[in-house]
């Protein structure tokens, strides 16, 4: 529940996301509780355990991950609906903390397009139990009598690594298994304890579980995003673990207060739908903040509650519950095997799949054999070339061809500078591609604001005179007005933006700038298409919201598939009229 309110609004439980530390202890108490009944008895098995843990995560987990798949076709922006392909694949591969770590702090992710970003901690679980049932085995055969010591060290240790590593490395250290391993085995170790009877002698159950949940609550009081999980994870990690130490034995003869409240039937049943509300409640919170970021917060608020709890209910009683007895059933273990193989295989293939085909950006490695093709059966026609704001067209560019069976090669890559002469630039891998080849019209975008120098006539110029032998005409797409950087569905929805909104000064002057310098380009066969215009109101603000009601701009200096539909027919026009006259066959739109 702390982390479903932390998620709600930040603001309520500061520390709210320390909850998914408690939760690693008690994972690491539970598991560890089998693991060793099971050594003991001499019955453990691999296979039968991996069973359960496919038994228990998989059928929820997958059933989540394909409704935000779902919910995402029709409700996401190309672009986000990209990024939630990926992340479907990183989910069901167990890996969303490895994805994480590449894209940015979690404390940074935008809450309505990252709809799957909680299942960082599944994967550190997984990732956990995938190397912790072998190392228990070798212990428990070999230094069973040590087994809680090792453990304990190992706590130690992975301690003190989160200490030294946090400040230096604080987005691994939140997502990586070797900062994250030592809660999990803080409740293996207490397993351990408690299975060889070394807590009978510890502090009476009711003083542990206060001063547990005293640790637990500090914890989500005074913990922060930046510089955790650090030497503060040690309230939740270290309360989690007093309280589940005084669980069961005298505390249930003898309830103290805590656990008497612990024990009220409406919050033991949110324990028992703990995990279907954990995989559901974000997805719902995404997609309501997507969707309703111009409606009152407090109505979003309702309708994220009430959707999350009933989501829960469905997914424990309808999937998680019955499928769970189902797969766990000694004859069903191939099944449940070979289910959990087959999802993540189609799943994995089909969110990469939607990643490639909603954001075409072409892979650095591809760009001396031509990028992404379109129609590639047919002659050169179109060649697009640019940074992120190149990729921001190649989707319409690549459209614009299939109506009109053109072929278009879509060499734009974002993060990458493509012109001749410029810092880092590709060009080199360009102009391999480009040698023998022929294009009816190269098309060029980037962000000529921030990347055009003092003398850019000149260096555009001696760039277009590289271009030009390959080409029957270029043409060059002028920059994109930015939204300032806040402008976003968040930011409408708290009230931290009102509309309308206007270009910073700083981007305006340097937008202006390369406009004039890109004019003077212009010539019989350099046409220079500007379209910020269709970007502002009368009003000369900015347009933020598309005409279906949806935000224009995918973050401050790019479009979102909302706002391309505005520019659409100008591209399309533009490109039909360039192509005259150079004997690219054009059929109708």
């Amino acid at each position: 529940m702390s982390v479903f309110i932390f998620h709600l609004n930040k603001n309520y439980i500061p520390g709210g996301f320390v909850g998914v530390d408690v939760f690693f202890v008690i994972s690491g108490f539970l598991i560890s509780t089998l693991i060793i009944a099971a050594l003991d008895a001499g019955r453990f098995s691999y296979f039968q355990f991996y069973q359960r843990r496919i038994a228990r995560i998989a059928p929820a987990a997958t059933v989540t991950v394909v409704a935000a798949l779902i919910a995402g076709m029709l409700l996401y922006d190309r672009q986000d609906y990209a990024s939630l392909g990926a992340n479907a694949a990183a989910a069901m591969l167990s890996v969303m903390n490895f994805k994480q770590l590449f894209e940015g702090g979690y404390f940074k992710a935008s809450v309505d397009a990252q709809p799957l970003i909680h299942y960082w901690s599944l994967s550190v679980e997984e990732q956990f139990y995938v190397f912790f049932p072998v190392f228990m085995h070798v212990v428990a055969r070999f230094w069973r009598k040590n087994c809680a010591a090792i453990l304990i060290g190992l706590c130690v240790l992975g301690y003190i690594a989160s200490i030294i590593l946090t400040p230096r490395m604080p987005v691994a250290a939140y997502y990586l298994l070797h900062t994250r391993a030592w809660e999990l085995l803080v409740g293996a170790a207490l397993a351990v304890l408690k299975r060889d009877g070394k807590v009978a002698g510890w502090p009476a159950p009711g003083l542990r579980m206060n001063i547990g949940l005293i640790l637990v609550c500090l914890g989500m009081i005074f913990a922060r995003g930046d510089g955790f999980p650090g030497w503060i994870a040690i309230l939740p990690v270290g309360g989690a673990a007093l309280m589940l130490s005084a669980a069961g034995g005298q505390a249930a003869t003898e309830p103290g207060f805590v656990a008497r409240v612990l024990s009220w039937p409406v919050l033991v049943f949110i324990g028992k739908i703990s995990f279907s509300l954990y995989l559901w409640h974000w997805v719902v919170f995404s997609f309501l903040n997507y969707s309703l970021y111009d409606y009152s917060q407090y109505v979003a608020y309702i309708g994220m509650v009430v959707l999350s709890f009933l989501a829960a209910i469905l997914s424990y009683y309808y999937i998680e519950a019955p499928s769970r007895k189902y797969l766990n059933a000694p004859g069903h273990m191939k099944f449940a095997f070979a289910m959990f193989v087959a999802t993540a295989a189609i799943i994995s293939l089909a969110g990469w799949s939607i990643r490639r085909s909603n954001y075409l950006s072409a892979p650095e490695k591809s760009i001396a054999s031509g990028g992404i093709a379109v129609n590639g059966d047919k002659a050169p026609a179109l060649l697009l070339m640019g940074d992120s704001q190149g990729a921001m067209y190649a989707h319409d560019i690549a459209q614009i061809a299939r109506a009109r069976s053109l072929r278009a090669n879509l060499l734009a890559a974002a993060a990458h500078n493509e012109l001749p002469e410029e810092d880092g630039t590709q060009w080199p891998k360009v102009e391999q591609y480009l040698h023998g080849r022929h294009f009816a019209l190269i098309i060029v975008a980037q962000a000529w604001g921030a990347k055009l120098p003092a003398d850019g006539v000149t260096h555009m110029q001696h760039a277009l005179d590289r271009l030009l032998p390959y080409a029957d005409r270029i043409m060059l797409i002028g920059q994109l007005p930015n939204v300032p950087e806040n402008a976003s569905r968040m930011a409408i929805a708290t009230g931290a933006v009102h509309l309308p909104v206007y270009e910073p000064e700083e981007r305006l002057r340097q937008r202006l700038r390369a406009q004039s310098v890109l004019a003077r380009l212009s010539g019989p066969k350099v046409t220079v298409l500007e379209i910020a215009d269709l970007m502002h109101n009368a009003d000369g603000s900015l347009r933020l919201i598309a005409p279906n009601g949806r935000i224009a701009y995918h973050d401050a200096g790019h479009l979102s598939s909302s706002g391309q539909l505005i520019l659409h027919d100008r591209l399309d026009r533009a490109i039909a009229d360039a192509l005259k006259g150079t004997g690219a066959e054009l059929t109708a739109h």
